[in-house]
């Protein structure tokens, strides 16, 4: 809505000017707008996290530790200097370190690349497409997949002194899942050893479940019940499966389980999943992009079994991102970001971000919303000391190939406090 002014007459009392109960009605208008904008960030008070020259910008997460007496900031995104295109043989894995508060930089680690040595060689000829961390005790752990293979390393971050960092050697990663036989073992994370894990668990031969590339991807806050750790693996290929894998060890150690609502009939397929507890834990949440929009599911037994995916309406089928947070009164609630339809006139792609807390993911609160003239997409979440930062993509430099897409590039990271 406009502006509504209040036209006061020609000279003073001679009954031009606008009428007393059409002026309150303007004045109840423009406040009335005014309020529903009070929760929303324009895009303005970003902190940019990614390179000057990076073509391409994608994919962040954002964590927040405590070591010693400094807060750190550790985004974790894709960079890539040379192609803007999402997927090239010359991205890289970058995690950058910041002083919370001052946002202070002071360490930046390249950590995975096509061709990179370091203990072992990641492929020259396959892609890196994200990179996910979590702290476990006094180390980071970090995974970026490199073609149909994950790979990962651990920085040591008991020190503060996160100038000092160094980041240990690369190994692929490995989860104990079923072999050619059925059996439980432990075994390297890689396409063909999934694939024969997906055979096993749903006594189905199939080829979606060939060739698939994996990420780590629900990262963004470990979901904890007890001792036991959750998240979910994808795997990348014809379609895009969510597998449950769970930790009883901190995450020094991973199992894989079952698909989240995927059978041999329906074959449904979603992707860039998150997970989440209601307040007291009797139920799992999962949140996922599919084809066509953004749904979630529910579970009441860790992951094992799934109720059918409910559409959230009007979200777009974009990256969704949802953490589980304590609220000031010690209770357990859950904040959910994702795209929904553009506010912007002249570009109707992902420029609209909406962040809400929710209970039941039936009920959503709006409380912040982030729109940007490019791109606002593609979020992390990160709730520490009873604030809630937000990191996302979006785009500062344009090129002129008249193409929809890429004419908004996304080549910047930024991180913004939402309270």
């Amino acid at each position: 809505m406009s502006r509504q002014s209040i036209f006061l007459g020609t000279v003073a009392n001679d009954g031009t000017g606008t009428d007393l109960r059409t002026g309150g009605d303007y004045i109840n208008d423009n406040f009335a707008e005014l309020y529903s904008l009070r929760d929303t960030i324009y895009d303005l008070n970003t902190f940019v996290i990614s390179d000057e020259n990076d073509f391409y910008a994608h994919e962040s997460q954002i964590l927040i530790e405590r070591i010693d007496d400094k807060a750190l900031l550790l985004v974790m995104y894709r960079s890539d200097k040379v192609s803007e295109d999402e997927a090239e043989l010359t991205g890289h894995i970058l995690l950058k370190v910041y002083e919370l508060t001052t946002k202070t930089f002071l360490k930046s680690l390249d950590l995975f690349y096509p061709g990179l040595t370091a203990g072992v060689t990641m492929s020259v000829d396959s892609k890196v497409w994200l990179g996910r961390m979590y702290v476990s005790g006094t180390s980071l752990i970090c995974y970026a997949n490199n073609g149909h293979t994950l790979y990962t390393r651990t920085i040591d971050i008991s020190s503060s002194d996160a100038s000092a960092w160094t980041a240990g050697n690369i190994s692929i990663a490995q989860m104990t899942m079923k072999n050619a036989d059925g059996d439980p073992t432990l075994s390297n994370v890689t396409s063909a050893n999934i694939q024969i894990h997906l055979e096993n668990v749903l006594s189905d031969t199939n080829a979606d479940y060939n060739d698939n590339v994996v990420f780590f991807r629900s990262l963004d806050k470990m979901v904890i019940n007890g001792a036991t750790w959750i998240a979910t693996l994808e795997a990348y290929g014809v379609g895009a499966k969510s597998i449950v894998v769970t930790s009883t060890d901190s995450g020094a150690s991973w199992t894989l389980g079952n698909l989240v609502n995927y059978t041999t009939v329906s074959r449904t397929n979603q992707m860039e999943m998150s997970l989440a507890y209601n307040a007291n834990k009797s139920v799992l949440y999962a949140i996922a992009r599919t084809g066509s929009g953004i749904v979630y599911l529910s579970s009441a037994d860790d992951g094992a079994t799934w109720s059918t995916a409910t559409a959230i309406t009007g979200g777009m089928a974009t990256k969704p991102v949802m953490i589980n947070y304590y609220k000031d009164d010690g209770a357990l609630d859950i904040v959910v970001a994702f795209n929904r339809t553009s506010e912007i006139t002249e570009n109707n792609y992902r420029t609209t971000l909406y962040v809400y807390t929710t209970q039941n993911m039936a009920t959503m609160t709006e409380i912040a919303k982030i729109i940007s003239h490019n791109y606002a997409h593609y979020p992390s979440l990160c709730h520490f000391s009873r604030s809630l930062y937000l990191s996302y993509t979006k785009g500062m430099k344009f090129n002129t190939d008249g193409d929809a897409v890429t004419d908004h590039n996304r080549n910047t990271i930024v991180v913004t406090r939402i309270y």
